[in-house]
């Protein structure tokens, strides 16, 4: 009797995973908690030796949009409009950095009032302060990567199918 209560259970159990399977909503809830949960270490390693590391997450696109307009100068032209100049790029790169960083290594690194005290520096201006320019990029280059810019999603392939 208990094995067949468990037989039907287990066969409710398996329409109910092909209906969700096939609505897609499994799929859509575990792309949220991927994105949500996603934590990736950066080492900052210089030969061979660990200077220092931290956290990062992924960004979404409006974070990046925001932080290229506050780092993309205006000027006005002769009719009053504001023209957008060139990005500050090292400016750019270090605040997306700072942005990514997960907030108990934000305030351990980039806010630690010790770093602001000993370097003149906070916030993004430390990473400017402590990384190489090949590697404020690097790290920016990896922080877009997790954040989606570099997937390969196959489109044509599903699309076949």
């Amino acid at each position: 009797m208990e094995e067949n209560r468990l037989t039907q259970q287990a066969e409710e159990q398996g329409v109910i995973d092909v209906i969700k399977e096939e609505n897609g909503i499994d799929g859509l809830f575990a792309a949220v908690e991927d994105i949500e949960a996603r934590v990736e270490r950066v080492d900052i390693v210089r030969d061979g030796n660990v200077f220092f590391g931290f956290d990062v997450q992924p960004l979404d696109s409006g974070t990046f949009d925001e932080i290229r307009d506050r780092n993309t100068p205006k000027k006005r032209n002769r009719a009053g409009v504001p023209i957008r100049q060139g990005i500050k790029l090292d400016d750019y790169m270090a605040e997306v950095i700072f942005t990514a960083t997960t907030s108990d290594d934000r305030q351990r690194l980039w806010l630690n009032p010790e770093v602001k005290k000993r370097l003149g520096a906070v916030g993004y201006q430390v990473i400017k302060r402590v990384l190489y320019a090949g590697e404020l990029e690097e790290v920016y280059d990896f922080i877009e990567k997790i954040s989606g810019y570099d997937n390969e999603l196959n489109l044509g392939e599903t699309v076949k199918n």
